[in-house]
């Protein structure tokens, strides 16, 4: 019986690469302009605002600073110059000492910038905004790539070529499974890597330990885990992956069994099963679990194993509802 089993990983291999050449001709160009805009954003970047925001304790002057920094005033309270200060006027005032009533006479100027603004601040200002545009942009369109390209193969105009193939719907699951996550791994670095690159004229690798030395001090002070508490929440993020991918799998798999009104029903099939999945953890997270880090801890594997249900159970609908429908047809 043992000889008899053929070996799945040769077919899962095939359908992953061919997965993979397809997205990559629409994934790979928006990532590379996501780097190239975070590597624009980094060279127009004004590094000493940026040190000096971190190294003072507050990036606006103390009043008191302020204050004195501007030239001598006589006659004035501070209250008053402040509050003229504020709508960016400034009193000249002279004392008549040939008037009985003692008036003042007030003279008003306005500040004019001695700095304007420049062309590189400009594309500076428009690079940032493109680029968390673009952020908010790549991760939708990867996802729906995911659903599409699935409905696509499974359902769709290549359906009937992928299906007659000598490979099982496990395979052809098991196959994209595979290849979508590998995509959000690399939609993830190239996140990281152009958030990185967005501060490459002031980042170094010692603020970055710096940086951990912290977190890491802040964690033990709060009676913290470290180690646990980066585990906890790699493995909410790979979980929530498989969720995501599974749930793509599942939604576009039950609405195939109908041919009219599909748009409907995806929208009715999201809200159903994100309803069941919200009151699951309802029921089972509180918000007790964030009075300390370790409940936290707890509460990150609690989430981590609700995912992991929720996609074993999307996944194993999947494959039966595929099953069933290819062997009727």
């Amino acid at each position: 019986m043992l000889g008899n089993k053929r070996n799945p990983f040769p077919r899962i291999g095939k359908i992953y690469k061919y997965e993979f050449i397809n997205i990559s001709k629409i994934l790979l160009p928006l990532y590379l302009l996501l780097i190239i805009l975070g590597l624009l954003i980094g060279l127009t970047s004004n590094t000493n605002k940026i040190k000096n925001f971190l190294d003072s304790e507050s990036p606006i002057l103390d009043e008191e600073d302020s204050y004195q920094s501007e030239p001598d005033l006589p006659l004035i309270p501070k209250d008053d110059y402040d509050l003229q200060k504020k709508s960016n006027q400034a009193h000249q005032i002279s004392y008549n000492p040939d008037n009985s009533n003692n008036i003042q006479t007030v003279q008003y100027f306005h500040y004019e910038s001695s700095s304007p603004i420049s062309l590189t601040k400009i594309f500076a200002g428009f690079f940032v905004i493109a680029f968390y545009i673009f952020i908010q942009i790549i991760l939708l369109v990867t996802f729906i790539i995911f659903g599409r390209r699935f409905r696509k193969t499974m359902f769709g105009e290549e359906a009937y070529l992928n299906l007659s193939l000598p490979v099982t719907i496990g395979e052809h699951l098991w196959g994209r499974f595979l290849c979508y996550f590998t995509w959000i791994i690399i939609c993830f670095v190239t996140l990281t890597l152009s958030g990185l690159l967005s501060l490459v004229k002031f980042l170094t690798l010692n603020m970055i330990k710096e940086a951990f030395t912290t977190i890491n001090s802040v964690i033990i002070k709060n009676q913290g885990n470290p180690v646990s508490i980066y585990l906890s929440f790699l493995l909410v993020a790979v979980s929530l992956s498989v969720l995501i991918i599974t749930f793509s799998f599942f939604i576009n798999t039950i609405t195939s069994l109908y041919k009219k009104h599909t748009t409907l029903l995806k929208i009715i099939s999201i809200v159903v099963t994100l309803s069941i999945i919200g009151k699951v953890f309802s029921l089972t997270l509180s918000y007790s679990d964030l009075n300390s880090l370790t409940a936290f801890t707890n509460s990150m594997w609690k989430t981590t194993l609700i995912y992991l249900g929720f996609s074993t159970i999307f996944m194993t609908s999947t494959h039966l509802i595929l099953s069933r429908k290819l062997n009727l047809e």
